[in-house]
């Protein structure tokens, strides 16, 4: 530096902040003027000669408490350079008015507005209170006032500190972006790049300098914004919401949306000079309204809120415009680009790298861009010049959408292609196996006249398709992506689900599809492009933002219900068979309850000697083969056949679920299993073995049964009818007269019987059984109560119930529980 020569000295801030050094500043603490950040000012000495300006982010050591590398300082900075603790700060001189921090913000941050609503109202109390109270009545209040001031000051600070660490971080990677979008530039005038890729790759970088441009300038005006009014309006809060700890921002500085850079400041201003608009009607109906001989409460900040809106109006104009003539600076660049470009491929041409056609085509393309470019800068200068809303030109022409391909606008974009593709792939299934040799379209010509449902096979991947078809023609990638998304995962659902119903159907579709199995080409192409359908979703939602908070929870959704659908919901959808076996009497009788406990139905096949073990075939889903098997030796049981069996034989038939079904048998003295054999030995069911004894009174040799005992007269009937108290009709044995003693084998209760008009009465009658368990019948006149016993008659008068076995008379009241003896 030359000796006694004046040092001009510009000092740049982290945040951008452009100050003026004066002679008295030099060696002396100071302050940036926007973001209030400590800085150190070097002596005069410290500064290398020809220096006139110093970007503090190349030279943090002249950043007070803050701990980093540091590269090579500016001068040897002696140790007496320090300052004390109480040493005063200096706040630098601005460089301009238009660089002053006290430029409004053009968002307003919530978090900051509510601090300076409350405080100014804890200073409006204050002033308040030391003006019409008195200083010993108001000490309490005052304190209270006084602790909510500093715990706004404490949490103002932090929100401080926060803002202008993002400062600091949005000024270092703005200047980045310009050094990126300055080399790309002279990459495409020196040909290193070609002319589309240096516009795909400048745009992103331009979108985010204008992005990185607007946090900064909201960051500043925060920063030094104090009025309420400024920070977007006065709001009356209660005290106890000044935050207890400090509010964390999350200021991403991205663009949200795809719009283009000339219609998102264009618009901006429109926005801004509507809003100036508004506030200076504001301002004029607040002035009218004062100079009325009428005072109005609250004009005073009606009218500080039309002078904030006005400033915030003005700030957001200058804004927008500067970013505009940033703009047309851009394109120029940009058209001497193209020059040069040409001039490159003109030289190529002559040496032989393009042919002919391949330089028409790129002349073409580079003198649109140029055209494209001109349109643009005319249309950027009227919205520079434009001072009301009509003045605002409106966004026409297609060169607008050509000049913001770059931001993904280009055309079609990569997912919608995805999803038209995983259509046609959707279509391409129906005609491929899928149901043994048949593809869904051949399963519904042979099928569709027997079963109207098979129409779905053809419904669900057609109608997919054409959803899929149109879903990719939206123009917005978010909705798109919504959309894409919720078809791919019904698709998948539907196609699972109705596969899995289908192959349960007692059906031949039903039959083909478990004999052939479920992964067919035919099936496998449809759930591989309903799983296309669901990528092309990811990729558009992808790069919108918070687009993943969808994507997430219907993938692991789908997923989800996918494996419920295989499994039968964990085995909740599924049969469970259970079979019981019960001695119903003394006489070999016995009774079998077979019960589905599950949630689907099973197909019992009754197998007592209609056929034979190796003549079995498993045509119906969950079939089950129902017989009565008994030991005739050790671990070896036999089948018996419908002749060795007498009583009710056991029927064929569905057995839904929690359904039972009960058949008795008579059978003789035997050691006997029920069994349930499925397709799976896995499956196969058997039941606890019973014991059926020989009866107690040996029976006739040579006869397989005992003769039946003559029923009664109807004259002996008549002549002696049941005793109404005991219900028998059998008299006790006199004394000595050596008949047979009687027991109790069995005893009937009438519980309740129904009677309707032009209908037949039916009847409640419980049968309780020897070894304790009970039987309920519902019959009506002639039906059968239990083995021989019937229902011969009703009273209506007494309403009583008149049944008989052929031999015996007994009459059932209700609630009277009748014996039935039997002899020995």
């Amino acid at each position: 530096m030359p000796k006694g020569g004046t040092v001009e000295l510009r000092i740049y801030c982290i945040c951008g902040q452009k100050m003026k050094v004066s002679e008295s500043m030099y060696g002396r603490p100071g302050k940036c003027i926007a973001c209030r950040q400590k800085i150190r000012i070097p002596r005069v000495d410290e500064i290398p000669e020809d220096t006139s300006e110093l970007y503090l982010k190349d030279h943090p050591e002249l950043l007070r408490k803050v701990e980093r590398p540091a590269p090579a300082p500016v001068a040897p900075v002696s140790t007496d350079s320090t300052f004390p603790e109480d040493a005063e700060e200096i706040d630098l001189e601005e460089e301009s008015p238009a660089a002053s921090g006290a430029i409004p913000a053009i968002d307003i941050l919530e978090p900051l507005r509510d601090l300076c609503s409350l405080e100014y109202s804890v200073a409006r109390k204050l002033a308040a209170l030391s003006e019409y109270e008195s200083e010993t009545s108001g000490t309490q209040l005052r304190d209270e006032l006084k602790g909510y001031q500093r715990r706004i000051e404490t949490a103002r600070a932090d929100l401080d500190e926060q803002m202008r660490q993002r400062l600091m971080e949005v000024a270092i990677e703005l200047a980045n972006t310009h050094e990126k979008i300055a080399s790309s530039g002279l990459a495409a005038r020196v040909g290193e790049i070609g002319f589309r890729a240096f516009r795909e790759k400048v745009e992103k970088l331009r979108r985010r300098r204008e992005a990185l441009e607007k946090l900064q300038q909201d960051l500043r005006g925060w920063l030094t914004c104090r009025d309420p009014h400024v920070a977007g309006g006065f709001v009356e809060l209660p005290f106890d919401q000044i935050p207890q700890e400090s509010v964390r921002l999350n200021l991403t500085g991205d663009l949200e949306g795809k719009s283009g850079l000339i219609d998102r400041h264009i618009e901006g201003i429109r926005r801004a000079l509507f809003a100036r608009e508004r506030a200076e009607r504001k301002l004029s109906e607040t002035e009218r309204l004062q100079s009325g001989s009428t005072p109005i409460p609250g004009l005073a900040e009606l009218r500080a809120d039309g002078k904030a809106e006005k400033r915030r109006a003005d700030a957001a104009i200058r804004f927008y415009r500067a970013r505009l003539e940033q703009l047309k600076k851009d394109y120029d660049s940009d058209m001497l680009a193209v020059a040069s470009q040409l001039d490159l491929a003109r030289g190529r041409l002559q040496v032989g790298e393009l042919s002919r056609p391949q330089f028409d085509e790129l002349e073409a393309e580079l003198e649109r861009a140029k055209m494209d470019m001109a349109k643009a800068t005319e249309l950027l200068g009227r919205g520079m010049n434009a001072n009301t809303v009509r003045d605002v030109p409106q966004l026409r022409g297609t060169f607008l959408a050509r000049l913001s391909r770059p931001l993904g606008q280009e055309g079609i974009e990569s997912d919608s292609w995805i999803a038209w593709g995983a259509a046609l792939a959707l279509i391409a299934s129906i005609l491929l196996p899928a149901a043994g040799g048949r593809s869904a379209l051949g399963a519904f010509n042979d099928w569709h006249a027997n079963y109207p449902w098979t129409h779905w096979f053809l419904t669900v991947p057609v109608l997919g398709a054409v959803f899929v078809s149109l879903a990719g023609l939206v123009p917005k990638a978010a909705l798109r992506g919504v959309l894409v998304l919720g078809l791919g995962a019904l698709i998948c659902i539907a196609g699972a689900l109705g596969l899995h119903e289908a192959a349960y159907s007692a059906t031949d579709v039903g039959r083909v599809l478990r004999e052939s199995g479920l992964v067919r080409p035919g099936t496998v192409m449809f759930f591989l492009a309903a799983a296309a359908v669901m990528l092309s979703s990811c990729i558009a939602l992808s790069n919108v933002k918070a687009g993943w908070a969808a994507v997430v929870p219907a993938v692991l959704g789908t997923g989800i219900v996918l494996f419920a659908i295989v499994t039968d919901a964990w085995g909740y959808f599924l049969p469970a068979p259970e079979v019981s076996v019960t001695a119903v009497d003394g006489a070999g009788g016995v009774q079998v309850t077979l019960t589905n406990a599950g949630h689907r139905a099973m197909h019992v096949v009754s197998d007592t000697g209609e056929t034979g073990a190796n003549v079995r075939t498993w045509n119906r889903p969950f079939q089950y083969y129902y017989s009565i098997e008994r030991q005739i030796g050790q671990g070896s049981w036999r089948p018996q056949r419908v002749q060795d069996l007498r009583g009710q034989t056991s029927s064929s038939g569905p057995l839904a679920g929690g359904r039972s079904v009960e058949h008795q048998y008579t059978l003789t003295p035997g050691v006997y299993r029920v069994t349930l054999t499925a397709s799976s030995p896995e499956r196969n069911l058997a039941s606890s073995p019973i014991t059926v004894d020989a009866p107690a009174a040996p029976q006739t040799p040579g006869a397989s049964e005992p003769a039946p005992a003559a029923p009664p007269s109807a004259s002996a009937s008549a002549q002696n009818p049941p005793s109404a108290s005991t219900g028998s009709t059998t008299p006790a044995a006199a004394p000595g007269t050596g008949a047979s003693p009687v027991y109790v084998g069995m005893s009937m209760e009438l519980r309740g019987l129904v009677r309707a008009p032009e209908r037949e009465p039916q009847f409640a009658i419980v049968i309780h059984l020897p070894d304790g368990s009970t039987r309920e019948r519902r019959v009506s006149t002639g039906g059968n109560v239990y083995e021989k016993w019937i229902v011969r008659e009703f009273n209506p008068q007494e309403s009583t119930v008149t049944v008989t076995n052929g031999q015996s008379v007994y009459i059932l009241r209700r609630g009277e529980r009748v014996d039935i003896p039997a002899d020995k």
